[in-house]
Formats: structure tokens, C-alpha cells, sequence
């Protein structure tokens, strides 16, 4: 909010005291700060607007911010917003996570989720959530 109001209000307005930005007609949310996040050890990545926005409808010229301030604690949560656009290996033998940008497509809607045979070698807890959830027969 404080770097919109130095920088042209990003753009577009402040949707009425929401954390929400109307950027016109066709706009998009370039003049948003990227962000770089760093990480212990020296590693760090690029943090796009077009990752940490997220557009309200596909019709809608308001983009919302994909974070919030995780208030009353110093803990960061990470969440969908942060892995778009990047690559990201979670090697839990090792106890890492790799961080590559990445050119992924958008999805513009969710596709129903697969059938799964029940003889699918899965992790037990995997196949009752799935099971409950009507993923697998």
C-alpha cells in the first residue's frame, strides 16, 4: 500500500480500503514491486506480481494481493501464491527445497480430478483421503 501511494498508485486505485488494486481496463499489475525473497543459507528468488496477484474474475480489472500479514506471529507462511511461475523440488531425505524460475502455463480453471484404480500403490492416508473425496473407487 505505502509503495503504491509513491508510485503512481501501481497503476490503477485502491478498490475502497480493500487489498484489492482497479488497474482499468485491461490492466495488469507490472507496476507492482517484485519482491526478493532470501533465504538462510544465501539462496533467494524473484518474487513476480503477476505470482502474488491474483486477478478476481477473468472478465474483472481489480487483482486482490495472494498474501496477507500473518499477524500476531513471526512465522511466514509460504503458500500457492509464492510457487508460481518457479520449480520446486522438495527433497525430504536430504532435508532441501530447490527453487528454479519456470514459464508455466496459466490455468484458467481447475480440471476434475482423475480417476485412480484402486490397486494404485499409494500411501495408506493418500488413499483414504482420496477415497473420501470420491477420487478413487
Amino acid at each position: 500500500e505505502n509503495y503504491c501511494s509513491s508510485n503512481e498508485d501501481c497503476g490503477g486505485y485502491e478498490d475502497r480500503g480493500t487489498i484489492c488494486w482497479d488497474l482499468g481496463e485491461g490492466g495488469k499489475p507490472d507496476k507492482f514491486p517484485v519482491f526478493e525473497v532470501k533465504i538462510q543459507g544465501g539462496a533467494s528468488m524473484k518474487w513476480h506480481p503477476k505470482a502474488y496477484m491474483w486477478r478476481k474474475t477473468m472478465s474483472s480489472d481489480v487483482w486482490c494481493l495472494g498474501f496477507a500479514d500473518n499477524v500476531g506471529s513471526y512465522e511466514t507462511v509460504l503458500g500457492a501464491t509464492w510457487m508460481i511461475g518457479q520449480n520446486i523440488v522438495f527433497d525430504l531425505e536430504h532435508k532441501r527445497l530447490g527453487l528454479a524460475a519456470a514459464n508455466c502455463p496459466e490455468a484458467r480453471s481447475r480440471p476434475a480430478p482423475a480417476k485412480v484404480a484402486r490397486d494404485t500403490p499409494l500411501p495408506s492416508w493418500t488413499m483414504s483421503a482420496w477415497a473420501e473425496r470420491g477420487i478413487i473407487d
